[in-house]
């Protein structure tokens, strides 16, 4: 993941994303998009377990990889900024290591009450906003059909609260046009293990 931020310093300096670039290697990492911070980092103190359910991503990192996080949404792109005049979106933030790049949108503060109009909703939103990012990545880094870098797997994460049903068929169509679009697989869920 070092080599994409190094990749995105040249390309981008005046936005310095290096700065926006954090590591961990711990064997359980949580990230939490904190609203008081502006921005998605690594939860570094304890938390109760109804805590992370309801505010953290967590990845699973028995190998004690080196884990990079990438904030993108209120540090790379400053709050209320778009990414440029096409891609007005973006996503929270990007987290990795050396194998793979996984872009994660938090809808954890999302009504878990909410109905299923609503849900799907903010999941077409998650959608919308992972997707103008690859697509501005992909555009201003001069890919082709996808954003794909040499040895890289690039995944997509949208993380709901544990209250939404998770075998929907509207999460399921999202995740078929994407990854028949960007051919990068979409996931909705909470956790992510690294191999």
């Amino acid at each position: 993941m070092k080599e994409f931020i190094n990749i995105l310093g040249r390309k981008f300096p005046s936005r310095v994303p290096s700065n926006c670039f954090s590591t961990n290697n711990d064997a359980d990492i949580l990230l939490e998009d904190k609203e008081i911070v502006g921005k998605t980092i690594f939860v570094r103190e304890a938390v109760s377990v109804e805590y992370k359910e309801q505010n953290c991503f967590q990845v699973i990192n028995p190998s004690q990889k080196e884990i990079g996080l990438w904030a993108i949404d209120g540090c790379f792109v400053g709050n209320g900024k778009a990414l440029s005049a096409t891609y007005l979106k973006k996503c929270d933030a990007a987290f990795g290591h050396e194998k793979c790049i996984c872009f994660i949108e938090f809808k954890l503060n999302a009504n878990p009450l909410a109905n299923i109009k609503t849900i799907r909703e903010n999941r077409e939103k998650a959608y919308e906003q992972i997707e103008s990012m690859i697509c501005f990545l992909r555009d201003e880094l001069g890919q082709t059909d996808t954003l794909a870098f040499e040895g890289y797997t690039i995944e997509a994460y949208i993380c709901t609260p544990p209250t939404y049903p998770h075998k929907n068929t509207a999460i399921t169509d999202l995740a078929i046009n994407f990854l028949e679009t960007y051919q990068i697989e979409l996931f909705e869920q909470n956790t992510k293990i690294i191999p």
